[in-house]
């Protein structure tokens, strides 16, 4: 494991019972250790409250920032803001096929590296679909030369109207 997702280990054999915080930081680095095509850059700031019960963990992550993406309509890359919350639990035991959303560790494990659960957590905030938001008067914030381009293509490729007169045949 690369020495940049060590930061990502969290002991917690010699931990009490109770609560405790812990803040991260994502950024391009992280991503790349992943070979993530969809973010070029981020900067999200994650804080996690790590719980350790006895016989499981609970990690409750909260991710705010912002990632570099590709806009899908004019394929320009932009700042998309991030916000949100997952809860992930953590057994201790044999996997259980009957839980599937809950990870499982051996008894024997002292620590938890969270670097491929925060990954998942991480893209699963990003929009299906990546578009540039529109500024505060509505107008779209896209590469307008791209935006004419499209323009012109669907104009060009309208669908065929045989469908439009089969439906007249209904009238």
């Amino acid at each position: 494991m690369k020495d940049t997702l060590k930061q990502f280990n969290i002991p917690f054999s010699g931990l009490k019972l109770g609560s405790y915080a812990y803040q991260f930081t994502l950024d391009k680095t992280f991503f790349d250790h992943f070979e993530n095509e969809d973010i070029k850059d981020a900067n999200v700031l994650v804080d996690l409250q790590f719980e350790k019960k006895s016989n499981m963990l609970i990690l409750e992550f909260s991710l705010q920032g912002t990632y570099n993406v590709i806009c899908s309509r004019c394929l320009q890359s932009y700042d998309q803001e991030v916000e949100g919350d997952e809860r992930i639990i953590v057994k201790f035991g044999d996997e259980n096929d009957d839980e599937p959303d809950i990870i499982f560790l051996p008894h024997s494990e002292t620590k938890i590296n969270i670097s491929d659960v925060l990954y998942e957590v991480a893209v699963l905030m990003l929009p299906m679909v990546s578009v540039h938001p529109d500024n505060e008067n509505g107008i779209s914030q896209c590469d307008p030369e791209m935006l004419q381009k499209l323009s012109e293509f669907t104009a060009k490729n309208k669908p065929d109207s045989q469908w439009d007169q089969l439906k007249n045949l209904l009238n």
